[in-house]
């Protein structure tokens, strides 16, 4: 080959491997400075042994605004319906949070930095224990050793098992869910707000009524007055009240618990609660059933991916009003 051609050839070669070096830098750098701020915003994984409070997680408490959770978690990776009311965010060494927020009166969520966290779940979690000595670990192998630690929860039963061990006293529930085509099991621990062992009612004495009469004049025979009973006052201030809405999936249907509570926060039996369901086509099902004495009322529709979403129409109960304002009155799920 002629020398010439020959050093003209190096030359294209050597140039066209300078400009690739160059370019896959500059790709490089660019990369670096996407995940630098991105690294910095998640939180860091905490440590294996962490105690789980009865009420948070590492780096999220129950009633934290939503600023404080992006703060904590950095921007969600998805966030599902207008209000923006679930939001999944991915931590490094965590798994990921799902977080359910309402406004900060108490209604719904106004996809806005003042939203505050009431309800949230914790998946792909390394070893932590719970308050109640728990091990994560624990609850992932072992359904009993998590009812063995919450005595007084409800066990929730499916066609593979134990499902989900449910303590809304202590504000935890442990949720199992099986893949039938792979046998895997998903496992999800979710917090919400405690409501404490609900106290026994007090006694109120109920008054008996006197008689009197007036002593009739001597030597005038008259008729012994009987003494009639002061009527009974209906109650007065008694109000039923949704205090949460939980929501969970299998291969089989989709299931809401809505807890009915009075003015008092203690759980209310025999309230019945009605219910619109709409289902990921936008058709919707009217659903009605009573509460238990635990306050809790269930319902359930067969699974189907998308948007489920419950909306509460009415509570009632004799004796009670319905308190709509300070109440929940819907939740969604996102059914893969």
């Amino acid at each position: 080959m002629n020398p010439l051609v020959q050093r003209e050839d190096d030359t294209m070669k050597s140039m066209l491997l300078t400009r690739r070096w160059k370019a896959a830098g500059v790709i490089s750098f660019g990369l670096l400075l996407i995940l630098i701020p991105l690294t910095m915003a998640l939180a860091a994984p905490p440590a294996a042994g962490t105690v789980v409070e009865g009420v948070s997680a590492p780096g999220a408490v129950l009633g934290d605004t939503r600023a404080q959770v992006n703060a904590s978690y950095g921007s969600p990776s998805f966030c599902q319906g207008p209000l923006q009311d679930f939001c999944t965010y991915n931590i490094t060494g965590l798994g990921s949070i799902n977080v359910r927020y309402e406004g900060p009166d108490g209604g719904p969520a106004n996809n806005a930095d003042s939203d505050v966290l009431y309800n949230l779940s914790f998946i792909g979690f390394p070893e932590w224990v719970t308050t109640a000595g728990i091990s994560t670990e624990v609850a992932l192998a072992d359904p009993d050793a998590v009812i063995n630690a919450y005595p007084n929860a409800d066990v929730i039963y499916n066609r593979f098992g134990i499902y989900a061990v449910q303590d809304y006293d202590l504000g935890i529930t442990v949720t199992w869910i099986r893949n039938f085509y792979t046998g895997s099991v998903h496992t999800r621990i979710s917090i919400l707000e405690g409501t404490g062992a609900p106290p026994p009612p007090t006694p109120v004495p109920t008054a008996t009524a006197v008689p009197t009469s007036t002593p009739p004049p001597t030597g005038v025979p008259t008729n012994t007055p009987t003494a009639t009973p002061e009527p009974t006052e209906p109650p007065s201030g008694d109000l039923l009240r949704v205090a949460d809405i939980s929501m969970a999936s299998s291969s089989r249907n989709v299931r809401a618990t809505v807890r009915i509570v009075d003015q008092t926060g203690a759980p209310v039996a025999d309230a019945l609660v009605s219910i619109v369901w709409t289902l990921p086509d936008g058709s919707t099902v009217p659903l009605t059933n009573a509460t238990r004495p635990s306050g809790r009322a269930n319902f359930s529709v067969g699974h189907s991916p998308g948007l489920h979403t419950i909306t509460v129409t009415d509570v009632s109960l004799a004796g009670y009003s319905f308190d709509a304002g300070g109440s929940q009155l819907t939740a969604s799920i996102f059914v893969p």
